[in-house]
């Protein structure tokens, strides 16, 4: 954020908007750097927000997800109600968090499909090597696109 300053970020979305007008910038941003600051600072140029959970209000792990929806509470009063916020759930195992247990990444895309405006998974699971967590996000995924929001 040194380097990215709000008055250089709008520079550069200015040029990629006058090539591509539809272009939406949607950041990768942290529990702990979504702030009033932050907000304030680069809200005017946000499109959405994703956001990797990594239940870091209270103990960074990858075991719990029980912190998705208030995390996620939290950010949408910052970020405000006009700016989505798309939960990214960590399916493949993390560099310093380690794996995730299937339940875990059912149970975070529960509770993100109750509380953000989208979700992501982090990385696409092999229907073979990791078969049980390709099936959860398989049949969440497809229920959820037949039955709306």
């Amino acid at each position: 954020m040194k380097f990215y300053t709000p008055e250089y970020l709008g520079k550069i979305l200015s040029a990629a908007r006058r090539i591509n007008p539809r272009l939406a910038f949607v950041p990768c941003c942290y529990f702990p750097a979504i702030t009033p600051q932050f907000a304030t600072n680069y809200g005017p140029l946000l499109d959405g927000v994703l956001f990797p959970y990594r239940h870091e209000s209270a103990g960074a792990n990858l075991k719990d997800p029980g912190q998705v929806e208030p995390e996620l509470k939290r950010i949408k009063s910052v970020v405000g109600p006009d700016v989505p916020v798309i939960l990214d759930i960590y399916a493949t195992a993390h560099s310093r968090l380690g794996a995730t247990t299937p339940e875990y990444v059912e149970e975070a895309m529960q509770a993100g499909h109750r509380a953000a405006d989208g979700v992501m998974i982090y990385c696409h699971q092999d229907p073979e090597k990791n078969a049980e967590k390709h099936q959860i996000i398989k049949r969440l995924f497809g229920g959820w696109a037949m039955h709306g929001r």
